[in-house]
């Protein structure tokens, strides 16, 4: 069978073991889908409730900032 891993009630990794011995880790059976979702490292459990892990935004660099300002991204910029 395969359990989640739970460290602050976020899912830290998937294993698969015998349910005896994931009792005495204290490893939760592990749902593999979830309203349709697939269920996996990052995912929340609160004991009760499995909660996707939020969307994130990759991080901006400065180059692109300063290209986003000027209104020139890789996608409109054109070189001469």
């Amino acid at each position: 069978m395969k359990f989640a891993i739970i460290q602050n009630n976020i899912v830290v990794n998937i294993a698969e073991a015998e349910p005896e011995f994931a009792a005495q880790m204290g490893w939760i059976t592990y749902p593999e889908y979830i309203n349709n979702q697939v269920v996996g490292i990052g995912w929340q459990y609160d004991g009760v409730n499995w909660t996707p892990p939020a969307e994130t935004t990759p991080e901006t660099t400065p180059e692109e900032t300063q290209q986003i300002s000027q209104g020139t991204t890789d996608e409109t910029a054109t070189t001469n």
